[in-house]
């Protein structure tokens, strides 16, 4: 376990270094919100989840309109970890929808990836995601998303989160 996190961490603080230099990949996306357990025994457990992700690009075009990119999330019901967590790396696209009445775009989003999480005890199980996302500006963006994955000792991560974003 400790070896996951120790490269779960390593990849995280590449992405976020790479903001500080020139060679920062275009539209990469950092995010903070909150998790809400739609399931009673991860709720019960987990509280409201708080967390940050991150998006990184690929250079992958299968569609003209999509965009592809990977995120990497972390989520925890308490600072020390001991109401649990959750982190989910994905895989995922980017489809735009258009313009709001009021210029804002918006898109939906979709990924499969693995969830490692820490729900009385630590585990790496199969996940999905999909969510609405409202570009508020150039350089911010909010999002709802539902998640869903495999069971974690007896819970699951099917959630709701919220997030506010800043594009770097």
């Amino acid at each position: 376990m400790n070896r996951n996190l120790l490269v779960l961490s390593a990849l995280a603080l590449v992405s976020v270094s790479q903001a500080q230099s020139n060679l920062l990949p275009t539209n990469m996306n950092l995010r903070l919100g909150a998790t809400f357990p739609l399931e009673t025994n991860t709720r019960d457990f987990t509280g409201t989840l708080f967390g940050i992700g991150a998006d990184i690009p690929t250079s992958l075009r299968i569609a003209n309109q999509l965009s592809w990119y990977f995120s990497m999330d972390f989520m925890t019901g308490s600072l020390d970890g001991k109401r649990g967590w959750f982190v989910p790396v994905m895989y995922n696209a980017r489809l735009p929808l258009g313009q709001t009445s009021v210029g804002e775009s918006t898109y939906l989003f979709g990924g499969a990836g693995l969830v490692h999480a820490r729900l009385g005890g630590t585990e790496t199980v199969w996940g999905f995601r999909g969510g609405l996302g409202l570009n508020l500006g150039e350089n911010t963006f909010a999002e709802a998303t539902m998640w869903w994955s495999d069971s974690i000792n007896g819970g699951h991560l099917n959630a709701i989160s919220v997030h506010y974003g800043m594009k770097f």
